[in-house]
């Protein structure tokens, strides 16, 4: 009888132990649940701090290549020597604002503008006079127009061209030779190896055309005309504003 209830203390002190065993393991299981879990929170909130910071860190490296990109276009758009509009630029205005005048049924007026005897200042004071009497020039014409949808461009050498939207004939010959006699009136300092420093006259012929213009018509009309009239101007004497007529 002894026997039989020491076997039963034992096998119920076993089960106490295993209970308690288990009690520990299952309190132990969940803390190591809650420590996972406080682990994936963590990990998961800095992960999503590094992943901010990063997605900043590439809106702000972005932005900088949309300046970047803007610049260069900017450039590309600009002459080199004036820093007035190239040629590119002035022709993708000249076809907007050409549609803009079909559309509202508007006057749209160009001028060409061609430096008198230029040449010359070339081959007496050198190509750096000449560049710079080129840069002066732009600069003020440039000065001339006052709305922010005038456009001056240098065409290609000395010549440059002025487009002038929701402007009549009598309008554009007014730009003209306000832009002619402020021209005419800068004195620009030139020297060379063989010729002494002396203040430089300049001069400009100009061409001027202006037109209201329908659907269908052909817009480079309105820029060989204008030439047509440069060339009388040129033919005429020079240093003038001449109005294309048919």
């Amino acid at each position: 009888g002894v026997f039989v209830r020491s076997l039963a203390a034992q096998r119920v002190g076993s089960a106490l132990e295993v209970l308690l065993l288990s009690f520990a393991l299952a309190y132990r299981i969940k803390l190591l649940k809650q420590e996972n879990e406080r682990m994936q929170y963590e990990g998961t909130a800095n992960l999503e701090h590094n992943v901010t910071l990063r997605t900043e860190e590439l809106n702000a490296a972005l932005v900088e290549l949309s300046k970047a990109n803007q610049r260069l276009e900017d450039i590309s758009r600009i002459d080199g020597l004036t820093g007035v509009m190239n040629r590119r630029h002035f022709d993708e205005t000249y076809a907007k604002q050409w549609n803009n005048a079909i559309r509202g049924k508007n006057c749209i007026a160009v001028l060409l503008l061609d430096l008198d005897h230029f040449k010359t200042i070339n081959d007496t004071y050198g190509h750096l006079c000449g560049d710079e009497v080129l840069r002066r020039v732009a600069q003020t014409i440039a000065t001339c127009l006052t709305r922010a949808t005038d456009t001056v461009a240098r065409y290609g050498g000395e010549e440059f061209i002025v487009l002038l939207p929701h402007t009549s004939q009598a309008g554009a010959m007014q730009v003209a030779e306000t832009i002619r006699k402020r021209i005419e009136s800068l004195r620009l300092l030139c020297q060379s190896n063989e010729v002494a420093a002396q203040k430089l006259r300049v001069q400009l012929s100009i061409g001027i055309h202006a037109v209201v213009p329908n659907l269908g018509d052909d817009s480079t009309l309105l820029i060989s005309n204008a030439d047509q009239a440069l060339y009388e101007a040129k033919k005429n004497g020079r240093n003038r504003s001449v109005v294309y007529t048919h």
